[in-house]
């Protein structure tokens, strides 16, 4: 767990690069105060006069995450600069102004490796890219206009320092120039509310909290939780994030306000008055973050979970046939139930300790316990951490060291509970509810997060209970059913090679280099997703499966026989496909004939008769 110790100096040590942007913040800030200049036109530029006065300053301080950062020995590339007497937007075109300025070209600055300007100027400034102007949306808690622009390779963000007025019973502040303190205190937490001044290159705690915090390993608000969460909901799920990705715990006054009557008004308000991207871009943080189970418990616990998972589904959902993701509603069955979240706590507890087992040093080491704590399975921990399971599932486990597989993983686990639910789309048709949850209620990408979850959910389907007799072509649940373009006439006795084969090649939802979905990540939710499925059905149906519960947010695990009985037919499923008849390497092998050759051979053009000559074609 990353935390500032005791006895560390509060100097930040910067890179060349850092260096040199600190030194052209203060040197800008100079020259705006000396020559007090207006914004040049342009075009795309809105005019704006800027009123100068006697005694007028202008103070740069880089804010929040890129301090925190800084001070605790981790990579920042983001730097959010915070101007005491300017708007973002207008501070980043005098910037660029300056840069530009003959001034600029004489300093000593200029001649830094990170500039290195040739005397005179050079007006296509190679180091600063497009200013980019955001606007501020108080009826979604964005409240604060922003300009943003890329400056030596690191991407900065401008905004000023603010003051929120409210007035009467609206919930929308008028925003005012504020002090440095008023600034701290309306940001999400304490140790995001530090603040590096250009100008003495000093770090600045205005909270007093905030170093402490630091030490400590707390998530903290500055104010009163009711008040940071009130002013902008989307903090809590902010709070959550860096609580699991640093490996802090929660402040107290946290879990009073959302345990509290007032918490749920504070999750009214973030289901209403945030955003569904600002959502969906914070949980995509959180699941692609070193602890994405603890994140997900963490949401469950603070009663956040149907916000982020559930919404905005409507009822009734209904019964999606086996394998299947889209459907028209003639293929629907009855009305669908959504399990219990509990589920989905299990199956996000089993993929962590497989991911604890295969890169253990990636996760933050948690030094207390959270008022909710993560529950513990210890007969999970014992067997996965074995090694035994290690040595046995090593290659299975590869799709948990790459971060953007991993991420998908987590976010499938958190919508176990819709599996084989769907929900209705247009018009006739309905897809699985957790795409309609991805694309309406989290707002992430088709090609990144929605097919491939949608893929992984068909696999894990397809590849549930992976028994070898179903590779037999009349075995009544056999493999064959999920081939596409498969016709077992005359093959009775095809091998069971060729049949897996087949499968491995044909089935888009098993292998799709285009979503990056293969063997590895398909098999591996799976067996999470059965795992989960028995671990619950045991605490449903036994009462003395579970060790030490009291309350329905426990679970346990399947006793470990069946446990290690389930995970060795995953297992031997993957080595015989991977280590025995090695067919990973032709998972995507292209047909052996084109469309020419087909031609050539039966003297005709197949037309749409190609297709299935292709697949039918043996590889050899």
């Amino acid at each position: 767990m990353p935390r500032l110790e005791q006895s560390s100096s509060l100097a930040l040590s910067l890179s060349s690069q850092e260096d040199a942007i600190v030194a052209l913040l203060a040197d800008t800030c100079r020259w705006i105060e000396q020559n007090q200049p207006q914004i040049e036109p342009a075009a795309g530029v809105e005019p704006v006069h800027i009123e100068y006065h006697e005694g007028w300053k202008c103070e740069a301080r880089i804010a929040g995450g890129w301090v925190r950062d800084k001070l605790i020995s981790q990579p920042s590339s983001d730097l959010d600069v915070s101007l005491s007497s300017l708007t973002g937007h207008t501070y980043a075109l005098l910037l660029s102004q300056y840069l530009q300025s003959a001034d600029f070209a004489s300093s000593q600055l200029a001649q830094h490796p990170v500039f290195n300007v040739a005397a005179g100027g050079s007006s296509k400034q190679p180091w600063l890219g497009s200013i980019t102007r955001i606007e501020a949306n108080p009826e979604q808690s964005k409240n604060l206009e922003t300009a943003t622009a890329v400056l030596a390779g690191l991407s900065l963000d401008f905004v000023n320092l603010r003051k929120e007025v409210y007035d009467g019973e609206t919930r929308i502040p008028t925003m005012t120039f504020g002090t440095p303190l008023e600034d701290a205190t309306r940001r999400d937490t304490t140790i995001n509310s530090l603040f590096y001044n250009v100008h003495t290159r000093k770090v600045e705690d205005l909270t007093g909290m905030g170093i402490t915090d630091l030490q400590e390993g707390i998530i903290r608000t500055p104010l009163e939780a009711l008040q940071t969460f009130t002013d902008d909901p989307l903090r809590i799920l902010r709070c959550v994030r860096f609580a699991a990705r640093l490996g802090y715990r929660l402040d107290d006054g946290i879990w009073d306000c959302l345990e509290s009557a007032q918490g749920e008004g504070v999750r009214a308000a973030l289901r209403d008055k945030i955003s569904r991207e600002r959502v969906g871009i914070e949980v995509d943080k959180m699941l692609a973050g070193a602890d994405p189970h603890r994140a997900i418990h963490l949401l469950h616990a603070l009663g956040l979970y149907p916000l982020v998972f559930l919404s905005p589904l409507s009822e009734p959902l209904k019964q999606l046939p086996l394998g299947s993701t889209t459907v028209n509603s003639d293929a629907l069955g009855g009305e669908a139930t959504v399990q219990p979240a509990q589920t989905a706590l299990l199956a996000s507890c089993i993929l962590d300790r497989m991911y604890r087992s295969v890169l253990p040093e990636a996760l933050p080491t948690l030094h207390f316990k959270d008022r909710r704590p993560v529950q513990d399975h210890p007969r999970l921990e014992l067997f996965f951490d074995s090694d035994l399971f290690r040595e046995q599932a090593q290659g299975l486990l590869a799709a948990l060291k790459d971060k953007e597989q991993r991420r998908r993983m987590f976010l499938a686990a958190a919508l176990l509970p819709l599996r084989h639910a769907a929900a209705h789309e247009r018009l006739e048709k309905w897809c699985w509810a957790g795409e309609h949850v991805i694309h309406h209620g989290l707002k992430l990408g088709k090609t990144s997060t929605r097919e491939p979850l949608a893929a992984l959910y068909r696999a894990a389907d397809i590849l549930e209970q992976p028994e070898l007799d179903k590779l037999a072509v009349d075995h009544p649940h056999s493999f064959v059913r999920w081939i596409p373009h498969f016709s077992s006439r005359g093959v009775a006795q095809l091998e069971d090679k060729a049949i897996a084969g087949l499968l491995l090649n044909r089935q888009p939802a098993i292998t799709d280099s285009r979503l990056g979905v293969n063997l590895s990540s398909s098999l591996l939710i799976s067996m999470v997703f059965d795992l989960a499925q028995r671990g619950y059905s045991a605490l449903s149906d036994a009462s003395d499966v579970a060790v030490g519960l009291k309350d329905s947010d426990t679970l346990a695990p399947s006793p470990s026989r069946d446990l290690h009985r389930a995970v060795a037919q995953y297992v031997t499923f993957w080595h015989l496909f991977v280590d025995l008849w090695q067919l990973l390497p032709r998972a995507e092998e292209r047909p052996r004939l084109d469309g020419v050759q087909i031609k050539e051979a039966i003297g005709v053009a197949p037309a749409i008769l190609t297709g299935r000559i292709q697949k039918n074609a043996p590889n050899g």
